[in-house]
């Protein structure tokens, strides 16, 4: 019976620490800010495929006004248009620092810096 009781309060707390830290636009933003420093110090002009296509300035316009938040309460799924909206780029968020990209091809070529 303690061991029963004991896992659900292990379990109770994992998911509350989850539901707590789900990431928010704005750790999204600051996840993508710190991924354009890291390309360019690599001399990169993109972030290998997440942001395809996009300038300096429409980087920021494209990510502030083209992300939209999927709240599933544990973790967020944000989605990232190109310039053209031909490709939508998905990243789930977890523990308001970990940030994983769900297309496929892109998990090994771009790096979480977190």
């Amino acid at each position: 019976m303690k061991k029963k009781l004991l896992t659900i309060i292990i379990i109770g707390a994992i998911l509350a620490f989850f539901y707590t830290t789900n990431p928010t636009e704005a750790d999204f933003m600051t996840y993508v800010e710190k991924q354009v420093k890291e390309a360019k110090a690599r001399k990169e002009d993109s972030l290998k495929k997440f942001l395809v296509g996009l300038n300096d300035e429409a980087k920021t316009l494209a990510v502030k006004e083209g992300t939209t938040r999927k709240d599933y309460y544990l973790f967020s799924i944000f989605e990232v248009s190109d310039s053209e909206g031909n490709h939508v780029h998905k990243v789930i968020g977890l523990a308001q620092k970990l940030f994983f990209p769900l297309n496929p091809g892109q998990k090994d070529e771009l790096p979480n810096i977190y």
